[in-house]
Formats: structure tokens, sequence, C-alpha cells
């Protein structure tokens, strides 16, 4: 057997030792919120009594995009489906925007309330700017064409949605599972323990022994000539 073939199946040997299988990437739902009412609009010069409300999930790897939105003028309730000027036209997700700057449509709604569905949304970016807090919820009507009613969608700070929200959390991992480092209310743990070979990592560290003890023997057989 030449050095070289020794030496590739040591390296190969070395790997399978090492390298473990590859790990999937880790979701974690992102709880978001908003509330809506004519004070967040740019566009209409009236001011509307309707408001609403807004909850949505956000799967980070995925894009699952869930929400449920719910508006009217019928206070304290606000669900009536009903705004002060005029009918419904229609409804969007609209972003990237900062409160008070307006952007493009990112998702047209259903009309009326409540609006419940869900979608993915693809692009990294998209999720991005959704978790930073750059999406709104916008309502048009008849007498306000821009948009009677607005609201920000906002990140809710959530044990196991993958950011550390301090001081409450000291880690975040993603779940709400402990024995992984962190625990489920987002406290560091202890490491969990090292677990014991298995019998195919110690048949693979037998062949490492012998194979290394073999480049061993040949090096003092040569040496020896």
């Amino acid at each position: 057997m030449s050095m070289q073939v020794v030496r590739f199946r040591i390296q190969l040997l070395v790997l399978a030792l090492v390298v473990g299988p590859a790990a999937s990437a880790s979701a974690a739902t992102v709880n978001l919120a908003g509330t809506l009412d004519a004070a967040q609009e740019t566009s209409c010069a009236m001011t509307s009594t309707a408001q609403g409300s807004a909850t949505a999930t956000l799967d980070d790897v995925t894009g699952a995009l869930a929400w449920t939105i719910t508006f009217g003028n019928n206070s304290p309730s606000f669900n009536n489906g009903t705004l002060d000027f005029g009918a419904e036209l229609f409804s969007h997700f609209h972003g990237p925007a900062l409160p008070g700057a307006t952007a493009g449509v990112k998702l047209t709604l259903a009309n009326g309330s409540p609006k419940v569905a869900s979608t993915t949304v693809a692009s990294a970016s998209d999720r991005t700017d959704i978790k930073n807090g750059l999406w709104y919820v916008n309502i048009h009507s008849a007498g306000c064409g821009g948009g009677e009613i607005r609201g920000q969608i906002v990140r809710v700070p959530s044990c196991g949605d993958g950011i550390v929200d301090a001081p409450g959390e000291q880690c975040d991992d993603g779940n709400v599972a402990g024995g992984d480092g962190c625990d489920a209310s987002c406290f560091n743990e202890p490491p969990p323990p090292v677990p014991a070979m298995s019998g195919t990592g110690a048949v693979l560290f037998a062949l490492l022994a012998i194979t290394l003890a073999s480049l061993v023997l040949r090096r003092r057989a040569r040496a020896a000539r």
C-alpha cells in the first residue's frame, strides 16, 4: 500500500469521526402585531374614527406568513368592517417603510373584517424587513383612496423567535425546548453531556488506530533498510 493511499484513508477516517450529518436550518416563529388608525395615515386629509388590529406569525426559514386583521368604526370592538368615508376599496401589506413613510404593495388582502389568510414570503430580504417592523397594513376607502387607516406591523418579543431580547432573555435558539443550552424560558443552561461513542464511532476509531500503526511500521521498516 503506497503512502499516498494510507494518508488518504486516514483523512477519510478522520472526516468520518469529526464531521456529523449536516444540520438543517432551525426555523423560528416570529410573532407580530399592530394597531390600525387614522393617526398613522399619510394621505387622507380627513380623520377617521375607524380603528383596527392585526396579529401575524412568520416562519423565518420557510417564509410562511399567517395573519388575522380586524377593523371597523364600531367602538370599542372595531370589527364591523365599516369605514367612515365610504366602503372599503382594497387593502394591502406595504413595505419596506418606517412609520410615516410610504412604500409599494407587497401583498393584496381580501376585503372585509376579519381578514384571515396566509401565504409564503419567498424573499429573504422581505422576511428581514417584516422582522424589522418595515411592513404596514393600509386599508383604503372610497373617500380616502390613498388609505383611511393604517398600521405598522412590528415584532412582539417572544422566547423562541430566534432573537435575543435583553434583559428578559439570555439566549434564544429559535425554540422553547430545553436541554440544548438554552432553556424553555430563554435562559442559559449547562450544555448537554457529551454522548458516549457509538458502535460505528468505535469501529472507525479502531480502524484509524490500525491505519496509523501500519503507517508507523512502514516508516520504521523503510528506515531500517
